[in-house]
């Protein structure tokens, strides 16, 4: 059943692509420093949302690293704090049984 959803849906999805190409099918001139280049309209929007996804992507990740890396140094320091509270523990009970 979520394999026919997927298939659907990848449907739809193309489907839809082909009406925006189809309905956004003018061409643009870029002048830019070396050249002129012309393009459809549909090419540019596509390759702009294509470009924006990428960043989102790249940012993202970067991101994530960064929180996957002070998550790390949060769990050490955690582990670093119970390692001496148990050698506290450790000292003082056996101090407790010298005084007993």
């Amino acid at each position: 059943m979520v394999s026919l959803f997927y298939v659907l849906c990848v449907f739809f999805l193309m489907l839809a692509g082909f009406v925006f190409h189809d309905l956004n099918n003018q061409l643009i001139v870029i002048n830019y420093y070396f050249g002129v280049m012309t393009f459809q309209t549909s090419w540019i929007a596509i390759a702009s949302f294509l470009a924006g996804i990428i960043f989102c992507i790249c940012f993202t990740g970067l991101e994530l690293i960064r929180a996957r890396r002070s998550l790390r140094v949060s769990r050490r320091s955690e582990l670093r704090l119970k390692r001496e509270l148990g050698e506290r523990d450790q000292a003082s009970a056996a101090d407790r049984s010298d005084v007993l």
